[in-house]
């Protein structure tokens, strides 16, 4: 038992590290200063995409079904994201990666608790 405990804190570590780099990448990008209304166009697509994925499995959902809930066209949705699947992770990172301080952190374990019930409020989605 203790074995596998200590198996999988070390799994813990590296997706922290993994985490670490992530959010570090992300803030790299976003040093491109988004404009006001990038930010919004990004935020209607993903509330549309949220939306749909309560309703049917993120297998059934299309560009153009994100892009008729939002009111957006294709070609918005393709100057924001590359597909659904970046939508997906532009919604992890802003809604939970970025807001993790990693250094308020004093061992996994705490972070593995916020991990799970971040993804417990969030599981229509996840």
């Amino acid at each position: 038992m203790e074995k596998s405990c200590l198996h999988l804190l070390e799994g813990w570590y590296k997706i922290q590290e993994k985490c670490v780099y992530e959010v570090r990448k992300w803030q790299i990008q976003d040093l491109r200063q988004e404009t006001h209304e990038s930010t919004i166009t990004r935020n209607a697509m993903a509330a549309a995409m949220k939306a749909l994925m309560k309703e049917k499995k993120l297998s059934k959902i299309s560009i153009s079904d994100i892009c008729g809930a939002c009111g957006m066209n294709r070609n918005s949705f393709y100057y924001h994201f590359k597909d659904k699947y970046d939508l997906i992770n532009w919604i992890f990172y802003t809604e939970f990666v970025s807001n993790i301080h990693l250094e308020e952190y004093k061992d996994a374990l705490q972070l593995l608790e916020d991990i799970c019930d971040y993804l417990y409020q969030e599981r229509d989605f996840y």
